[in-house]
């Protein structure tokens, strides 16, 4: 007789762990600065003034010049930055690109994989390369296949 009540016990904790966890990472994402990008344009929406672009519109599979561009006049304290690529809500890889400055840009080129779903959801977070611990620039764009 224990035994339905400790596999119900575990399939309940498992539950909770997993709910908690989704919760943790939800919430931390939605503290961070997060903005749209238009696939059609490839342009993004601004955060703090600073301007993130593709180079046209958001393609899979084809190299994609991408540049963020910082308000004139400001400092850049880094020489790059780290844009990393993954779906949103389907494990897809991880994609990363380095974005080097230029002037009050940083520039750089990234290739979004290939789905077989009609619409694929996907995260570019734009972070230090060194690893610091300053919060990333999310952007969010979803493609639909052809």
């Amino acid at each position: 007789m224990r035994h339905p009540f400790i596999k119900l016990f575990v399939i309940g904790f498992a539950i909770a762990v997993l709910l908690a966890f989704n919760y943790r990472q939800f919430a931390s994402e939605n503290d961070a600065m997060v903005a749209e990008c238009n696939v059609k344009t490839g342009q993004c929406d601004s955060i703090s003034g600073l301007s993130l672009g593709f180079s046209g519109p958001i393609k899979a599979n084809v190299p994609l010049p991408l540049t963020l561009t910082l308000p004139e006049g400001s400092k850049q304290p880094v020489s790059k930055l780290k844009a990393t690529l993954t779906g949103q809500d389907m494990y897809m890889g991880i994609t990363e690109a380095i974005l080097l400055q230029q002037g009050n840009r940083y520039v750089g080129e990234i290739r979004i994989p290939v789905c077989t779903t009609e619409t694929m959801d996907w995260r570019l977070a734009i972070s230090v390369a060194d690893g610091s611990d300053v919060e990333p620039l999310i952007y969010h764009f979803s493609m639909t296949q052809p």
